[in-house]
């Protein structure tokens, strides 16, 4: 009988002698069928979902993977405060002091385009963490709606998020005011009635 000459595909689910392995010829073979099918080179298959799916002619449907957008620490402009009439210089520097964020100025978005548009700048990392009693004595601060400003800022809003949940399929919206008089981090009630003046 003649001997073949196959590669260690087989030789260990044959164990027939007259099989012969050559070394380096599963290399070889490989890259070979690799060629010919398309596959991509130098990729090790570790699982990685979809790898194998630019051969198929009918590759199953694979929704993006969603990475939320918004960094922790997001500075949209220089770190200062606005007080609205409601606080002195003095209580502006201080609380201007807390804001303060390491990271570099960056565009904020832009939701109207036809009315000037006021925006607090800080850093939302450093006021959730830093808190204080600066920032509860401020009872005085009131932000009337200017006239416009549904279809200005509200109806574009609503737009753009009507958008992202059409792109991402969901939206997720935590609402609601979270009570923490002490400061440790911990929501002083589950539940409070809330007051609007």
């Amino acid at each position: 009988m003649q001997k073949t000459n196959n590669t260690q595909y087989f030789s260990k689910l044959l164990p027939d002698p007259n099989i012969i392995t050559a070394s380096g010829v599963i290399g070889r073979v490989h890259k070979y069928k690799s060629n010919l099918l398309g596959l991509p080179e130098n990729v090790p298959n570790n699982g990685t979902l979809g790898l194998m799916d630019g051969i198929l002619t009918h590759p199953p449907f694979r929704p993006a993977e969603f990475r939320l957008p918004l960094l922790e620490c997001f500075n949209v402009g220089f770190p200062v405060a606005s007080g609205c009439y409601g606080c002195s210089p003095e209580e502006l520097g201080r609380i201007s002091a807390k804001l303060a964020c390491a990271l570099p100025k960056q565009t904020p978005f832009q939701i109207s385009s036809t009315t000037p548009r006021c925006i607090q700048n800080y850093c939302e990392k450093t006021v959730i963490v830093g808190g204080g009693s600066e920032f509860s004595k401020i009872w005085t601060i009131e932000i009337p709606w200017k006239s416009k400003f549904v279809t200005d800022v509200l109806e574009p809003l609503n737009d753009y998020t009507q958008s992202l949940v059409g792109r991402m399929g969901r939206l997720i919206s935590i609402t609601g005011t979270a009570f923490d008089f002490d400061y440790d981090g911990i929501a002083d009630e589950m539940s409070r009635k809330e007051q609007h003046r």
